[in-house]
């Protein structure tokens, strides 16, 4: 299986056998020809999976098989997310052109929130502004939703009000989960509202953005901006990946930006027990559990008022869950580590 997955700045390449091992994988930078050990695996593959970042309006299930009719259809996704969807695009029309037997399976990160309730999906706008495309999305929805089933067969009588939290090297994100289905999420329309990811600024006052272009940025000049120049990066420029800042040997000169993240994690979950009248379950979706270990337990010791009672030394689970909290605990909080690429290629069988 080869897979396709973009980042803010290049697309992301990998091979899996069946028993989802790598076998290959590298980096596609925009507008460049494949590379040969790419080529090597376009010939080879028996089927092609690409991860579009947000979906819009109509592309509302997680997996869906492209036929040569959709891909129009995916060309008017480039509005949603300029950079990665374009990217994205450019690499289905190249894939599909070069091997157009292949089953094309397209993933779709935004599919998982397309069922939330209206009061978390729209935007206070004007009526005749209140077209279908300008709603909430939110984002990381193929993680959020694995997270979610996994913990909902672990504990099938504990699960019916559950938030999940993913972090990785770009960007953090929070869905609030009820009964399997999201009904509120951190980020909207883009990652630019929510947690500031790695370069991206997250929720910010919406006049700022005007005054950019006023002071006579382009929109597309903005938008680089508050995507690939903002962030925790702009904060602490030393920082390479967001993911740095829950690692156990972090260095001291990013303390005060992991305070940041910490805080931001806090006010998105505390909001989602809000919403959920109390959670049942806390789950925290991370490429890196090991080293992350320390940092998780800070967070849930900081959720004691809301019933976390966490034990001292975390156990980890025959089922790869890392349980934080003790049994008596009002509000379970767990950890899990996840191999992106294996989730992808998961739920694409799936």
């Amino acid at each position: 299986m080869l897979i396709f997955k973009t980042t803010p700045y290049h697309m992301d390449w990998a091979e899996l056998n069946d028993q989802d091992y790598l076998i290959r994988c590298g980096k596609l930078l925009p507008e460049q020809p494949f590379p040969a050990e790419l080529m090597d695996a376009v010939e080879e593959a028996e089927e092609a999976v690409y991860l579009l970042e947000n979906g819009g309006p109509e592309f509302n299930e997680a997996v869906t098989e492209l036929t040569p009719g959709m891909l129009s259809l995916l060309q008017d996704m480039q509005k949603f997310a300029p950079f990665e969807n374009t990217l994205l695009m450019n690499t289905v029309f190249q894939m599909v052109t070069m091997r157009p037997e292949l089953r094309h399976i397209l993933l779709c990160n935004t599919a998982f929130f397309q069922h939330m309730p209206q009061t978390a999906h729209g935007y206070a706008l004007p009526k005749e502004l209140r077209y279908p495309e300008i709603q909430r999305y939110g984002s990381d929805g193929i993680y959020h939703q694995y997270g979610s089933r996994l913990i909902r067969a672990a504990y099938p009588d504990q699960s019916d009000r559950l938030i999940t939290v993913f972090l990785d090297e770009f960007s953090a994100s929070v869905a609030v989960i009820q009964r399997g289905i999201a009904v509120e999420c951190s980020s909207g329309f883009s990652k630019l509202e929510g947690i500031p990811g790695l370069t991206s600024v997250g929720s910010i006052d919406p006049s700022l953005s005007l005054l950019l272009c006023e002071d006579g940025m382009s929109v597309d000049q903005a938008l680089q901006v508050l995507t690939l120049q903002s962030g925790f990066q702009a904060l602490d420029p030393q920082l390479m990946r967001l993911d740095t800042l829950i690692q156990n040997t972090m260095p001291k000169e990013h303390q005060i930006s992991r305070e940041r993240l910490q805080n931001h994690l806090l006010k998105q979950i505390g909001s989602g027990m809000a919403g959920l009248n109390g959670a049942q379950q806390l789950l925290f979706l991370t490429t890196s559990l090991e080293p992350s270990h320390h940092f998780l337990l800070d967070l849930a010791k900081r959720l004691t008022s809301l019933g976390a009672d966490c034990m001292e030394t975390p156990l980890l689970l025959d089922n790869g869950l890392l349980q934080i909290t003790t049994s008596n605990s009002k509000i379970k909080i767990h950890a899990l580590e996840i191999y992106p690429w294996v989730v992808l290629a998961q739920t694409a069988r799936a």
